[in-house]
């Protein structure tokens, strides 16, 4: 059965068309599906395996939700360095007035590894952080992200999604333009310093949703202070006490209770995963980071209220 077959509101090819880019839990969903897409073809090139016939099958899937078949761009970003394995991967596609750009998560970095994006210069403070921000810029001027971006959406809104630190690049890059509609942002790392935080949050804090999954541990990366650190699981993270890094102001986050599966705004600090009284001690992990993870959450809390979307998305 196509992924079209279902005869129900929302009719499958008007998902992107009609999206209006409202940071809803359903229209986290459906964001979260068009990043989980992409990821599979970055885990393709990563593993040096052929990924033409999975984009021929993401174009369709797109199309079929209303996508402009021949605005798709699937892009691999390459460092200027002229390392083999790509950064992320982007694609990026226009939909009735709508324009969509869709980052993964990074594989490598810039002229290393990913971490050293979170390595702070010499300098004060200020400094620091602002060499930390440079870093990330660069590279996306390096992509080409931007100025492609700006010349496939002329005359259109604009809705942004990524994961991971490839949130952040969308984070970056959503500032650049006029005309945004939506940010959707899953699993993002803390970047930034304070003023870097209420300049993004007066420019699109009312167009900006940051998704925390269950005890993903990578949101509160670079941790603040000890009782952080403590959170994290013992491998799989790199983690440094780094107190100058900012996250997104708190009225932007929103997590999925873990223990009611309800979508919820987050209340607290993002440090405190463990929802129910009793709960002396809880640790993060990196499986929640991942992208089905944050599908399969999301498509748990939105549950009931929208069974037709969610067949749809999981066909």
């Amino acid at each position: 059965m196509g992924v079209c077959a279902q005869q129900c509101p929302p009719a499958c090819n008007t998902l992107l068309t009609a999206f209006t880019g409202a940071n809803t839990p359903a229209n986290a969903l459906l964001m979260s599906t068009l990043v989980a897409d992409v990821t599979v073809i970055q885990a393709l090139i990563n593993a040096n395996r052929p990924f033409a016939n999975k984009e021929a099958e993401l174009r369709t899937k797109w199309a079929s939700y209303g996508a402009d078949a021949a605005s798709i761009r699937i892009t691999p970003f390459r460092p200027p360095a002229g390392e083999k394995a790509p950064v992320t991967v982007g694609a990026m596609f226009t939909a009735g007035s709508m324009s969509y750009m869709i980052v993964g998560w990074f594989i490598g970095f810039n002229n290393g590894a990913a971490d050293e994006a979170l390595v702070p210069f010499a300098g004060n403070e200020d400094q620091q952080v602002r060499a930390v921000m440079y870093n990330y810029y660069q590279f996306i001027e390096s992509t080409g992200f931007i100025e492609d971006a700006k010349a496939l959406s002329q005359n259109r809104d604009v809705v942004f999604a990524g994961l991971s630190a490839g949130a952040t690049v969308s984070q970056f890059a959503a500032l650049e333009f006029e005309r945004v509609r939506g940010v959707f942002l899953f699993g993002v790392q803390r970047i930034g310093n304070a003023a870097f935080q209420a300049n993004y949050a007066a420019e699109m804090g009312a167009f900006t949703s940051s998704w925390w999954n269950k005890f993903d541990a990578w949101p509160i990366v670079p941790v603040a202070d000890e009782d952080e650190l403590a959170l994290l699981p013992e491998d799989g993270i790199d983690a440094t006490i780094e107190p100058r890094l900012h996250m997104l102001d708190a009225r932007f986050w929103w997590r999925v209770n873990p223990y009611t599966n309800v979508c919820e705004r987050m209340t607290g600090a993002l440090a405190e995963p463990c929802a129910r009284a009793g709960d002396a001690t809880c640790t993060l992990n990196v499986e929640d980071h991942a992208p089905k993870a944050h599908f399969d959450s999301l498509k748990a809390c939105v549950g009931a209220s929208d069974t037709c979307r969610l067949s749809i998305l999981a066909a």
